[in-house]
């Protein structure tokens, strides 16, 4: 998991999770200072980092080869 966040950061690909007790997690691709792009979510915050994997590689198709397999 840690390992998949760093990929994004490694991408330069800006992004936040965020969670609330028993909502699941929310996630988004962007920042506070540029806008936010794409948002998605999970129940659990494996699946809601693989949904933002997929969110940054459909956005940032040039990262596609050092995101896949996570």
């Amino acid at each position: 998991m840690s390992e998949t966040l760093q990929k994004l950061y490694d991408c330069e690909i800006n992004f936040e999770i965020s969670c609330f007790y028993d909502g699941g997690f929310d996630a988004a691709l962007g920042d506070s200072r540029n806008g936010w792009t794409d948002h998605v979510g999970g129940e659990t915050l494996n699946e809601c980092i693989g949904n933002l994997v997929v969110a940054a590689i459909k956005r940032y198709p040039e990262c596609e080869k050092h995101l896949r397999g996570f």
